[in-house]
């Protein structure tokens, strides 16, 4: 993962606002290549370049188009994870009130301590993203 797609993804956090101008910056970048792209295969001498070194120029903007289209990817994701969770949280939220507190009861006394362990810090996690 590229350094700086890492820190813009760790500043825009689990904030649905941010990952999505996150993405649109994505998206942006993204355009912007295809019509680089463009304008090279218009010129056969854009920027002076033919031969390897043009081959090689349309090589690294091909490169850098498919690390976006993955760093997309993972903001689609995260936002995907936001939503999911958020939907859980509402529907959580519309249930009577006596039922998470049965819902945990029942999970403490059904699944094993490691994996009830696991869901609780899941469930923190959650918590902390909204």
């Amino acid at each position: 993962m590229d350094q700086r797609f890492a820190e813009r993804l760790a500043e825009a956090g689990w904030n649905k606002t941010k990952l999505i101008e996150l993405m649109n910056e994505l998206d942006k970048e993204k355009r912007d290549i295809k019509i680089g792209l463009r304008s090279i295969a218009q010129d056969p001498n854009f920027e002076g370049l033919v031969g390897k070194k043009r081959q090689y120029k349309i090589h690294q903007i091909k490169t850098k188009e498919r690390y976006l289209i993955e760093e997309r990817e993972i903001v689609r994701q995260r936002l995907g994870r936001l939503s999911r969770e958020l939907k859980g949280m509402n529907r959580a939220k519309n249930r009577e009130q006596n039922f998470p507190a049965a819902f945990v009861a029942a999970a403490e006394e059904m699944l094993d301590t490691e994996l009830f362990t696991e869901l609780e810090l899941r469930a923190v996690e959650i918590l902390g993203s909204t």
